[in-house]
């Protein structure tokens, strides 16, 4: 056997041996779980909570005492932000005052449910329903991501996004049916367009909190 041709035959195998190692990282065929998006692959899950606050009452005017009032504010503020459906109330006779109340801190009165029994005397309680939202777990870095050679996501791809999306979201339940959307505002729009074919501007005028401006002063020692 001649040099050239044994200079071939290595030529042939070493290229063999760098084709073989660099497929060992390259799956037969690709599963069904390459076709999922971040969003399946990471669900949120969103729960049902009900939260119930207990308020004493004050007897001898049948209403919530001073500071039963103040954290029926708190009740409020968190219903608002964060409840879903009606607001239930059990309180006896004191029900009525509990209620208006609870409208006259903003809360509608068709949202409002009274419910009878269920507390002791001179106490009442404030109850709704409210989501949690539970994002799936990260952190699977078995996979280096420096070095890939068959183009597929790796196993922790798109579960940050789901987690910040479950810690920021303001209603949870938004997650599980999107609120309606309001319709748009008409005049609003006659007016822009109105600006626009008459070639005025159709910004807003910015006031002096929106300029971005950290500071008045001028550079350059003037």
């Amino acid at each position: 056997m001649s040099l050239t041709t044994r200079t071939a035959q290595g030529y042939a195998l070493c290229t063999a041996l760098l084709l073989s190692a660099c497929m060992t990282d390259v799956p037969a065929a690709q599963g069904p779980e390459d076709a999922l998006s971040p969003a399946q692959r990471f669900p949120i899950t969103v729960e049902a909570q009900m939260a119930s606050y207990p308020l004493v009452l004050n007897n001898a005017r049948n209403d919530l005492d001073p500071r039963g009032e103040a954290m029926l504010e708190q009740i409020v503020t968190d219903y608002l932000a964060n409840g879903s459906g009606s607001i239930a109330v059990s309180a006896g006779n004191a029900a009525p005052q509990i209620s208006g109340r609870l409208t006259a801190l903003g809360v509608p009165a068709n949202r409002i449910m009274i419910v009878a029994g269920g507390t002791t005397p001179g106490n009442a309680t404030v109850s709704f329903v409210r989501y949690h939202a539970d994002p799936a777990p990260c952190g699977d870095w078995s996979k280096d991501l420096g070095v890939t050679y068959n183009n597929r996501p790796p196993p922790n791809f798109g579960c940050a996004t789901q987690h910040n999306l479950a810690v920021m979201v303001a209603d949870p339940h938004d997650l599980v049916q999107p609120k309606t959307l309001e319709p748009g505002d008409a005049q609003r729009s006659l007016t822009v367009l109105e600006k626009y074919r008459q070639g005025d501007t159709t910004v807003a005028n910015k006031s002096a909190e929106q300029s971005g401006a950290v500071s008045s002063v001028a550079t350059g020692g003037k």
